[in-house]
């Protein structure tokens, strides 16, 4: 396995802004980290979660929105929903299942073990691996709804939506 195949982005709100600013239209990584205030590579880390997850895909220098990515969108933040839609994400996830089969499991792996496995099958060093480690255990304490916080949003966003917001509106057809 390559140290490109583990994902590096830690949050998976910041992978959801990544998505929604395709959604409403920035295709690139430019007019996504433009969108969202990320920088270029800290966008890159997130649309290539989103891409290991299947949330996303890369054609040419645009990223499309799955199928699976559409459903996540569709949910309200932090729902159930939400978190099912990450679940299925996750355990569909090839990399994932190779080097952390248990992370949704019933205990959590300690993040010695899981940055071992990182460490000995890919070519990560040991703190890069650790660190990574510690973004998967974060992704199990959202899914499981072990996080309470609130995304930051870009003003663009506008304000946080509830969990009881209206379903989204249709696609818009340009970019903005």
């Amino acid at each position: 396995m390559q140290t490109l195949d583990i994902p590096q982005a830690n949050d998976l709100d910041t992978v959801r802004r990544v998505l929604h600013a395709v959604w409403r239209g920035a295709r690139t990584l430019e007019a996504i980290a433009g969108f969202t205030d990320f920088s270029t590579r800290h966008t890159q880390y997130r649309v290539h979660a989103a891409r290991v997850l299947g949330l996303a895909k890369i054609e040419g220098d645009e990223v499309i929105i799955t199928t699976l990515g559409d459903r996540l969108l569709a949910t309200a933040w932090h729902s159930a929903e939400e978190r099912e839609v990450y679940t299925r994400a996750i355990e569909g996830c090839e990399v994932i299942q190779t080097i952390a089969p248990d992370l949704l499991g019933r205990r959590a792996p300690e993040i010695e073990e899981l940055a071992e496995r990182l460490f000995r099958q890919s070519r990560l060093g040991p703190e890069t691996a650790r660190r990574r480690a510690n973004g998967l255990l974060a992704w199990r304490r959202h899914v499981l709804g072990e996080t309470l916080s609130r995304p930051a949003r870009h003003p663009a966003q506008g304000p946080t939506p509830t969990p009881a917001a209206p379903s989204r509106p249709s696609r818009p057809s340009a970019p903005i």
